[in-house]
Protein backbone atom coordinates (compact mmCIF):
# COMPACT_ATOMS: atom_id res chain seq x y z
CA UNK A 1 0.00 0.00 0.00
CA UNK A 2 1.53 3.56 -1.06
CA UNK A 3 2.12 6.08 2.09
CA UNK A 4 -0.03 9.24 2.12
CA UNK A 5 -0.79 11.56 4.69
CA UNK A 6 -4.32 12.10 6.08
CA UNK A 7 -4.77 14.84 4.10
CA UNK A 8 -3.54 13.16 0.73
CA UNK A 9 -6.08 10.49 1.13
CA UNK A 10 -8.60 12.31 1.74
CA UNK A 11 -8.53 14.27 -1.31
CA UNK A 12 -7.89 10.77 -3.01
CA UNK A 13 -11.01 9.31 -1.59
CA UNK A 14 -12.96 12.58 -2.48
CA UNK A 15 -11.80 12.50 -6.05
CA UNK A 16 -12.57 8.77 -6.26
CA UNK A 17 -16.45 9.55 -5.06
CA UNK A 18 -16.71 12.47 -7.65
CA UNK A 19 -15.57 10.16 -10.14
CA UNK A 20 -16.84 6.77 -9.99
CA UNK A 21 -20.92 6.20 -9.85
CA UNK A 22 -20.58 2.71 -8.24
CA UNK A 23 -18.41 4.09 -5.53
CA UNK A 24 -21.32 6.75 -5.01
CA UNK A 25 -24.22 4.35 -4.76
CA UNK A 26 -22.58 2.36 -2.19
CA UNK A 27 -21.50 5.84 -0.11
CA UNK A 28 -25.48 6.26 -0.46
CA UNK A 29 -26.49 3.03 0.68
CA UNK A 30 -24.76 3.54 3.72
CA UNK A 31 -26.40 6.89 4.42
CA UNK A 32 -29.49 5.37 3.80
CA UNK A 33 -28.77 2.45 6.26
CA UNK A 34 -27.38 4.41 8.92
CA UNK A 35 -30.43 7.13 8.91
CA UNK A 36 -32.81 4.42 8.64
CA UNK A 37 -35.77 5.70 10.78
CA UNK A 38 -34.20 8.65 11.90
CA UNK A 39 -33.37 9.68 15.34
CA UNK A 40 -34.09 12.38 18.31
CA UNK A 41 -32.26 14.47 17.51
CA UNK A 42 -31.13 14.93 13.70
CA UNK A 43 -33.52 15.02 10.93
CA UNK A 44 -32.83 12.01 8.64
CA UNK A 45 -30.91 14.29 5.71
CA UNK A 46 -28.53 15.75 8.73
CA UNK A 47 -27.74 12.56 9.10
CA UNK A 48 -26.90 11.06 5.79
CA UNK A 49 -24.86 14.36 4.68
CA UNK A 50 -22.80 13.56 8.23
CA UNK A 51 -22.26 10.00 7.34
CA UNK A 52 -21.25 10.52 3.84
CA UNK A 53 -18.32 13.21 4.99
CA UNK A 54 -17.76 10.25 7.62
CA UNK A 55 -17.32 7.40 4.37
CA UNK A 56 -15.63 10.64 1.85
CA UNK A 57 -13.78 12.70 4.00
CA UNK A 58 -13.05 10.62 7.25
CA UNK A 59 -14.53 13.36 9.06
CA UNK A 60 -18.53 14.17 9.32
CA UNK A 61 -20.31 17.40 10.68
CA UNK A 62 -23.49 17.00 12.67
CA UNK A 63 -25.45 20.23 13.39
CA UNK A 64 -27.70 19.24 16.64
CA UNK A 65 -29.64 22.29 18.11
CA UNK A 66 -29.00 21.71 21.43
CA UNK A 67 -25.25 21.70 21.17
CA UNK A 68 -24.22 23.03 17.77
CA UNK A 69 -22.05 21.69 15.06
CA UNK A 70 -20.13 18.62 16.30
CA UNK A 71 -17.63 16.75 13.87
CA UNK A 72 -17.33 13.08 14.42
CA UNK A 73 -14.40 11.13 12.83
CA UNK A 74 -14.97 7.80 11.47
CA UNK A 75 -13.48 4.81 14.36
CA UNK A 76 -10.31 3.51 13.90
CA UNK A 77 -9.83 1.01 11.75
CA UNK A 78 -7.41 -0.65 13.46
CA UNK A 79 -7.60 0.16 17.31
CA UNK A 80 -4.67 -1.50 18.95
CA UNK A 81 -2.07 -0.37 16.75
CA UNK A 82 -2.59 3.13 17.57
CA UNK A 83 -3.69 4.28 14.48
CA UNK A 84 -5.72 7.59 14.88
CA UNK A 85 -9.26 7.98 13.98
CA UNK A 86 -10.72 10.21 10.60
CA UNK A 87 -8.88 8.13 7.90
CA UNK A 88 -11.90 7.94 4.91
CA UNK A 89 -13.73 4.70 5.12
CA UNK A 90 -13.25 4.62 0.99
CA UNK A 91 -9.26 4.45 2.10
CA UNK A 92 -7.19 1.76 1.26
CA UNK A 93 -9.97 -0.45 -0.81
CA UNK A 94 -10.21 2.19 -3.70
CA UNK A 95 -6.27 3.29 -4.10
CA UNK A 96 -6.72 1.13 -6.93
CA UNK A 97 -9.07 3.36 -8.95
CA UNK A 98 -6.08 5.73 -10.69
CA UNK A 99 -5.64 1.81 -12.61
CA UNK A 100 -9.59 1.42 -12.94
CA UNK A 101 -9.00 4.89 -14.97
CA UNK A 102 -6.36 3.63 -17.04
CA UNK A 103 -8.74 0.44 -17.80
CA UNK A 104 -11.34 2.25 -18.50
CA UNK A 105 -9.04 4.47 -21.58
CA UNK A 106 -8.52 0.98 -22.78
CA UNK A 107 -11.59 -0.49 -23.40
CA UNK A 108 -12.56 1.14 -26.73
CA UNK A 109 -9.51 -0.82 -28.38
CA UNK A 110 -8.83 -3.61 -25.88
CA UNK A 111 -11.36 -5.87 -25.67
CA UNK A 112 -9.42 -7.90 -22.90
CA UNK A 113 -9.01 -4.45 -20.90
CA UNK A 114 -12.84 -5.31 -20.18
CA UNK A 115 -12.32 -8.08 -18.15
CA UNK A 116 -9.34 -6.30 -15.78
CA UNK A 117 -11.87 -3.33 -15.73
CA UNK A 118 -14.58 -5.74 -14.10
CA UNK A 119 -12.21 -7.01 -11.74
CA UNK A 120 -11.01 -3.84 -10.26
CA UNK A 121 -14.52 -2.76 -10.08
CA UNK A 122 -15.66 -5.77 -8.16
CA UNK A 123 -12.74 -5.80 -6.05
CA UNK A 124 -13.22 -2.96 -4.86
CA UNK A 125 -17.29 -3.24 -4.09
CA UNK A 126 -16.08 -6.40 -1.80
CA UNK A 127 -13.99 -4.55 -0.39
CA UNK A 128 -16.15 -1.71 0.52
CA UNK A 129 -18.65 -4.26 1.60
CA UNK A 130 -21.63 -4.12 -1.26
CA UNK A 131 -20.90 -6.62 -3.95
CA UNK A 132 -20.97 -5.14 -7.38
CA UNK A 133 -23.62 -7.64 -8.37
CA UNK A 134 -26.21 -6.19 -5.89
CA UNK A 135 -25.70 -2.75 -7.27
CA UNK A 136 -27.85 -1.31 -9.96
CA UNK A 137 -31.91 -0.62 -10.15
CA UNK A 138 -32.95 -4.35 -10.63
CA UNK A 139 -29.90 -6.59 -8.45
CA UNK A 140 -28.24 -9.45 -10.76
CA UNK A 141 -28.03 -12.16 -8.05
CA UNK A 142 -30.14 -14.84 -8.71
CA UNK A 143 -30.19 -16.18 -5.38
CA UNK A 144 -31.77 -15.40 -2.12
CA UNK A 145 -28.74 -17.30 0.12
CA UNK A 146 -25.88 -15.05 -2.16
CA UNK A 147 -27.98 -11.68 -1.51
CA UNK A 148 -27.88 -12.63 1.77
CA UNK A 149 -24.31 -13.52 2.25
CA UNK A 150 -23.65 -10.31 0.18
CA UNK A 151 -25.36 -8.04 3.01
CA UNK A 152 -23.48 -9.79 5.91
CA UNK A 153 -20.37 -6.78 5.93
CA UNK A 154 -22.88 -4.01 5.13
CA UNK A 155 -25.20 -4.78 7.69
CA UNK A 156 -22.77 -4.56 10.33
CA UNK A 157 -21.45 -1.72 9.15
CA UNK A 158 -24.54 0.17 9.29
CA UNK A 159 -24.97 -1.33 12.91
CA UNK A 160 -21.13 -0.32 14.01
CA UNK A 161 -21.58 3.56 12.40
CA UNK A 162 -24.82 3.59 14.23
CA UNK A 163 -23.63 2.49 17.05
CA UNK A 164 -20.57 5.22 17.03
CA UNK A 165 -22.99 8.06 16.30
CA UNK A 166 -25.22 7.42 19.05
CA UNK A 167 -22.27 7.26 21.62
CA UNK A 168 -20.48 10.49 20.06
CA UNK A 169 -23.67 12.68 19.89
CA UNK A 170 -25.65 10.92 22.53
CA UNK A 171 -28.28 10.57 20.13
CA UNK A 172 -31.07 7.76 20.60
CA UNK A 173 -32.41 5.96 17.18
CA UNK A 174 -35.66 5.93 16.64
CA UNK A 175 -35.82 1.99 15.98
CA UNK A 176 -33.04 -0.95 16.24
CA UNK A 177 -30.77 -2.19 13.51
CA UNK A 178 -30.51 -5.72 13.47
CA UNK A 179 -27.78 -7.61 11.65
CA UNK A 180 -29.17 -11.10 11.58
CA UNK A 181 -32.56 -12.96 11.32
CA UNK A 182 -35.48 -12.00 8.42
CA UNK A 183 -36.18 -9.14 9.70
CA UNK A 184 -32.68 -7.87 9.49
CA UNK A 185 -32.72 -8.77 5.46
CA UNK A 186 -36.38 -7.05 5.34
CA UNK A 187 -34.44 -3.47 6.69
CA UNK A 188 -31.41 -4.11 4.63
CA UNK A 189 -34.53 -4.54 1.26
CA UNK A 190 -36.08 -1.55 2.53
CA UNK A 191 -32.70 0.25 2.72
CA UNK A 192 -31.64 -0.76 -1.33
CA UNK A 193 -35.25 -0.27 -2.31
CA UNK A 194 -35.05 3.40 -0.70
CA UNK A 195 -32.14 4.21 -3.11
CA UNK A 196 -33.98 2.50 -6.49
CA UNK A 197 -32.06 -0.95 -6.05
CA UNK A 198 -34.66 -3.82 -5.97
CA UNK A 199 -33.76 -7.02 -4.15
CA UNK A 200 -36.55 -8.85 -5.81
CA UNK A 201 -34.74 -12.48 -5.63
CA UNK A 202 -34.61 -11.63 -1.86
CA UNK A 203 -37.77 -10.71 -1.29
CA UNK A 204 -39.63 -13.16 -3.00
CA UNK A 205 -37.24 -15.88 -1.42
CA UNK A 206 -37.92 -14.43 1.80
CA UNK A 207 -41.73 -14.37 1.85
CA UNK A 208 -41.86 -18.12 0.50
CA UNK A 209 -39.40 -19.56 3.15
CA UNK A 210 -42.06 -17.48 5.15
CA UNK A 211 -44.81 -18.49 3.94
CA UNK A 212 -43.77 -22.15 4.06
CA UNK A 213 -43.06 -21.38 8.11
CA UNK A 214 -46.33 -20.76 8.57
CA UNK A 215 -47.96 -23.37 6.42
CA UNK A 216 -46.04 -26.15 8.52
CA UNK A 217 -47.07 -24.53 11.88
CA UNK A 218 -44.12 -24.37 12.60
CA UNK A 219 -44.39 -20.37 12.79
CA UNK A 220 -47.07 -18.66 14.38
CA UNK A 221 -49.35 -16.25 12.50
CA UNK A 222 -48.02 -13.27 14.46
CA UNK A 223 -44.35 -13.84 13.77
CA UNK A 224 -45.43 -14.34 10.25
CA UNK A 225 -46.91 -11.16 10.14
CA UNK A 226 -43.86 -9.51 11.70
CA UNK A 227 -41.61 -10.72 8.98
CA UNK A 228 -43.61 -10.24 5.55
CA UNK A 229 -44.33 -6.27 6.82
CA UNK A 230 -40.77 -5.60 5.78
CA UNK A 231 -41.19 -6.83 2.34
Amino acid sequence: MSKKSLDDERKFCRQVYENWPFVRSIVELYAEGVSWKGCDKLDIGSIKSGVRDMLVNGVGQFNLETQGGIQVPMPQRFPFEGEEPGHPFLWPVTQNAGHLAEMQKLLVANVGAEQMFQMLKKDMCLGLGVPYELLGSLATVANGDAIMWGLITFMGNVKNWRDHLAYNLELTWNDTWLTSGLTAYGQAYQVFKAQGIDLRTLREESLSAAKSLLESKLLSRQTYEEWVKWF
